[in-house]
């Protein structure tokens, strides 16, 4: 590809700036502020748009470094030429990614849209690679070497390209991060047998603790029965101690009950018990409480509930039936057009597909009748007369006799044989189909019977993926739909009458028929109760034209309500202090009882074998299990390294190259790591990049960069932007990489960004 002009509206300093690339190299030369690098990074986002995210960092954020301002257009267009086609990308950056609006036109300027409709994958079509891909090969700063190695989407384009997986969603993938997340994934098993940190533990970590715990109880096993016996007496006395309990909560209940009947109601209770009575009145709308059939309704509600649980139930497997129904259509969809096909193949072939029954009940032989012969009609009777005779005189002349019987006999066997069918072999199919097969030549013939083999190997496919549905499956569909529909009518009549029974009684909010009935019930009881309490009120007034109460008598009843009221408090007290008692004694027959199951483990050796026994079975299977992942662990690290020797390969050959190029030395030291970090080979030890001088990580990022874009963009080259990459260089090293570029400006379009002259080329 090539760019041939772009205008810039505004980026970071630049504004208003247009620049024609006219030949494979143009140089860029401006001083220190101009924008070298801002230019460098406006063609990326051109292609790519800008990156950073939400990221604060000026640094790696581009719209925070590069959005003007003052407020002004962020953006521009470019125009560039793409497998003989020419382009122009139209780009407006916003404060945010929603913001963002870019076009792509063609020569003719009309909108194409293979690039995304905001030319989102325009990029990624161009050069293969993403954005961060890009900056580490198109792209060449000034002596950037990353300690991170080759980022994972150019590893996996590079591992496609030398043909490293020949499966197509591997080759788009890379390679190497497929081993890693198998990699991760065995660690994450391996963890879940062996726990590498405490507290976290593992199944095998747990069978050891459990088995430390056998051992340990196996032990103790001597004092288990003692402790046993104790724990035994101890849940005795518990369980003596709660009916006691039990028996004196009862009386306490039974005596507070009793006195708070004796407690007189005040006028105050009575008001508010009639206002309650009232507003039950209310509810019911004047229908009488005691007539209310509420077992009835309760029995209707609780049979609408379950109806509608079976129907819920009833749907679930009538949605995954209806599922297999479609699914058994679909499939049967499918054989009829195969057999369609099958049909159409044999037409041509002039093959008569037959059917196993078919074939069973097709007769083998075919019955000829011979036509009737006139010398039978006189040969028959004189046969039969000739042996009646020859019968006749077997007893004077047997041997004219026999000679007579003999001739009749030849007669009769004659006639048979001349009146008889006969069964003659239907003749083979294959025989008719070889007089058909003249019609078509043997190419055609060749390639109709291997379409027509492939037709009835699909035929056998799909019968089989048929043989998985029930046979009976339409039928369980169609009864479960009606079993649906009958448990619908059945709802709705069920429903339709519940809410006309509670339509007779005042319900402020009915929305489960369930709570409608036990608040009936309540009401109801409720209504008893309140009426009998009214009624006891009533009797104990003082009949009509009684004299009021003296202030004496009025003072002896309020005395003897607060009596009576301290009494029911102190019962209260009383009540309350043996309930506390009941649970601690409750409390403690829980522990016993834990404690006894325990030692009863103790006290029979056998299941603390038996277990032991399992635990260790167990622990073996999970060992070999742990050795296994440990093992493919190893195996998929070698995997990976193996992996990326490969595709590194032509890189470092590449980069070794570059640079002797330009130091004018051998350089079989340099390698890489399987990351696809450089390095340097001293005395067998592979040394990093730190311990160098700017300028020879600058020449190797250089070599590297280039090596990757030889590699990387065999079929359509890309550009190549050069932000003044030798900086650090010396004099003849400078010389070397301006003549290395000026080679380089022969296969690729570079753009050389600098601000010294003596490096310009």
């Amino acid at each position: 590809m090539r760019i041939l002009s772009c205008y810039i509206a505004g980026f970071g300093n630049l504004r208003n700036q247009k620049i024609d690339f006219q030949s494979n190299l143009s140089v860029i030369l401006q001083e220190n502020g101009w924008g070298k690098t801002t230019f460098a990074d406006f063609i990326r986002c051109m292609f790519y748009g800008m990156d950073g995210g939400r990221t604060k960092s000026v640094e790696s954020n581009d719209r925070l470094r590069y959005l003007p301002w003052d407020g002004g257009r962020c953006g521009g267009s470019l125009i560039f030429t793409y497998q003989n086609n020419v382009y122009r990308i139209e780009r407006l950056f916003g404060k945010t990614p929603a913001q963002d609006s870019a076009r792509v036109f063609n020569a003719n300027n009309l909108p194409c849209y293979e690039f995304g409709e905001k030319a989102e994958r325009l990029g990624e079509m161009l050069f293969g690679v993403d954005s961060e891909s890009y900056k580490r090969t198109v792209y060449i700063p000034q002596g950037e070497i990353r300690a991170d190695g080759l980022p994972q989407d150019l590893k996996g384009k590079l591992t496609a390209l030398l043909g490293v997986s020949e499966n197509a969603s591997v080759t788009e993938n890379d390679g190497g991060r497929v081993a890693l997340n198998a990699v991760e994934r065995l660690d994450a098993a391996d963890r879940a047998l062996r726990a590498r940190r405490r507290p976290a533990k593992g199944k095998l970590d747990e069978i050891d603790e459990r088995l430390a715990t056998l051992s340990r109880l196996k032990t103790e096993r001597e004092d288990s029965e003692k402790k046993l016996q104790r724990l035994r007496q101890t849940v005795a006395d518990a369980e003596r101690e709660l009916i006691a309990c039990q028996q004196q909560l009862q009386a306490y209940s039974q005596a507070i009950e009793e006195k708070q009947r004796s407690v007189p109601l005040s006028q105050t209770q009575i008001s508010a018990l009639q206002a309650e009575m009232e507003n039950l009145r209310l509810f019911f709308k004047g229908n009488d409480p005691t007539l209310v059939n509420a077992d009835g309704i309760q029995t209707a509600v609780g049979e609408f509930y379950a109806l509608k649980a079976r129907l819920a139930t009833l749907e679930d497997g009538f949605a995954e039936t209806e599922n297999r129904v479609k699914e058994k259509a679909a499939v049967q969809a499918r054989l009829d057009a195969s057999v369609r096909v099958m049909e159409s193949y044999e037409t041509i072939l002039g093959i008569a597909r037959e059917t196993d029954e078919e074939r069973q009940k097709k007769p083998k032989y075919k019955k000829i009748i011979p036509p009737e012969q006139e010398w039978t009609k006189w040969v028959l009777p004189i046969a039969l007369l000739l042996a009646l005779l020859g019968c006749m005189l077997m007893g004077e002349q047997w041997i004219v006799g026999t000679v007579l019987v003999a001739l009749g006999a030849a007669g009769l066997i004659a006639v048979c044989i001349a009146v008889m069918p006969k069964y003659e072999k239907i003749e083979d199919k294959k025989k008719k189909e070889e007089e058909k097969k003249t019609q078509l030549s043997e190419t055609e013939r060749a390639n109709f019977t291997a379409k027509y083999d492939e037709a009835k190997l699909e035929y056998a496919k799909i019968q089989a993926e048929m043989a998985v549905f029930a046979p009976d499956l339409d039928e369980k569909f169609a009864t479960m739909q009606t079993e649906r529909e009958s448990m619908r009518s059945q709802i709705e009549s069920l429903e339709q009458g519940i809410c006309n029974f509670f339509a007779n009684f005042a319900f402020q909010d009915l929305y489960d028929y369930r709570a409608a009935t036990a608040m009936l019930k309540d009401k109801i009881a409720a209504f008893a109760e309140k009426q009998g309490l009214l009624a006891e009120c009533q009797g104990a007034d003082a009949p009509t034209g009684t004299p009021m109460q003296t202030l004496s008598e009025r003072a002896a009843q309020g005395a003897e309500t607060q009596r009576l009221q301290g009494d029911i408090e102190t019962l209260k007290a009383h009540k309350f202090a043996w309930e506390g008692r009941k649970d601690e004694l409750t409390e403690t027959r829980a522990r016993a009882l834990a404690e006894i199951e325990q030692f009863t483990k103790l006290s029979d050796p056998a299941a603390l074998e038996a277990e032991e026994e399992l635990l260790l079975a167990e622990k073996t299977r999970l060992e070999k299990r742990h050795r296994a992942i440990c093992l493919a662990r190893q195996i998929l690290l070698r995997a990976k390294d193996n992996l990326a020797t490969r595709y590194l390969e032509p890189v470092e050959r590449g980069c070794k190259h570059y640079f002797a190029l330009l130091t004018g030395k051998t350089s079989e030291n340099i390698c890489f790591s399987a990351d696809g970090q450089p390095m340097f080979e001293m005395h067998g030890v592979l040394q990093p990049l730190e311990g160098y001088s700017a300028g020879v990580k600058e020449l190797l990022s250089f070599c590297l960069r280039i090596s990757l874009a030889d590699v990387a963009f065999a079929k359509e080259l890309p550009v190549l932007v050069l932000d003044d990459p030798f900086v650090n260089l010396d004099d003849e090293k400078t010389e070397r990489a301006k003549w290395l570029t000026r080679e380089l400006a022969k296969k690729y379009q570079i753009i050389y960004l600098t601000c010294k002259k003596e490096r310009a080329l």
